[in-house]
């Protein structure tokens, strides 16, 4: 249930008012800044850069954070990608997802190419990001974009999805369920749909009786968040609160943190303390 047009993007109406403005200057040969959107999981960020380049007859060049994290790639890849014309001669849309997954070591070089890719690129570059202030090392890239920001969908709006998901596939409902599926996604499009898909397996239907299966899922802290706070904060107690308000299963948490502790920490010493 993806959105098929721009008319059909739920939420965010002025971003995507901003998104088409961009892109019509780029049309008509004005060049502009990259697109940098940022916001909660959810709420079809990536979505709408691929309705926008099939709005526009673009072709699309998508790479995500493990795909550009060195020099070589980005030049190699991106740049390519950033300074040649499509088959048909068109402009093309090079989408870099999830851009503040460029963190650590290993990551050397990654956000200074793309910053090189910027200041010559012949066709629109269009990056992706959750938390727009993620890390310090992304402040180039702030300054070198034009930052849309996206907050949660409306659970109103993300209802009216719901409705049109069951209707067309004949799943019975009651208006107060799906409100409150809508109400548990927290905002996020994606979750409720898959909410909605999970309840209505038991029964053939979603009812009101149902829904604390759905409602487990909700991310008041979801492990982004919770990792994020555990290797940011300075308080103990924020840490043990942000920790403990989420359901997750400490050997998994364990687990994201050992991933997350060598991409966070440069330095030898306060890796070791880590």
């Amino acid at each position: 249930f993806a959105p098929e047009s721009l008319d059909a993007f739920c939420g965010n109406p002025e971003a995507v008012k901003t998104v088409q403005s961009w892109a019509l200057d780029w049309q008509n040969g004005k060049k502009r800044k990259p697109l940098l959107l940022h916001g909660p999981t959810g709420t079809g960020k990536t979505t709408l850069a691929h309705l926008l380049a099939r709005h526009m007859g673009w072709s699309v060049f998508e790479l995500n954070a493990s795909d550009f994290r060195t020099r070589d790639v980005v030049e190699r890849l991106v740049g390519g990608a950033a300074f040649n014309a499509g088959f048909s001669g068109a402009l093309r849309l090079v989408v870099l997802d999830e851009v503040d997954g460029i963190q650590g070591r290993e990551d050397k070089g990654g956000v200074q190419a793309i910053l090189a890719v910027i200041k010559e690129a012949k066709n629109p570059l269009l990056l992706i990001a959750n938390d727009l202030y993620a890390d310090k090392r992304l402040a180039p890239l702030r300054s070198a974009c034009e930052p849309v920001g996206f907050s949660k969908v409306n659970y109103l709006s993300i209802a009216k999805v719901l409705r049109v998901a069951c209707d067309s596939l004949n799943v019975d409902y009651d208006l107060e369920s799906i409100a409150q599926l809508a109400r548990n996604s927290g905002g996020d499009l994606r979750a409720a749909l898959l909410d909605a898909q999970m309840v209505s397996l038991l029964h053939g239907k979603i009812v009101l009786e149902d829904l604390p299966l759905a409602s487990a899922r909700e991310r008041s802290e979801n492990v982004f968040n919770v990792v994020r706070v555990l290797l940011r904060t300075r308080s103990f107690g924020e840490a043990r609160r942000t920790r403990f308000q989420s359901e997750l299963d400490h050997d998994f948490l364990k687990k994201w943190l050992e991933e997350n502790i060598p991409r966070h920490y440069a330095n030898a010493e306060d890796l070791a303390i880590a």
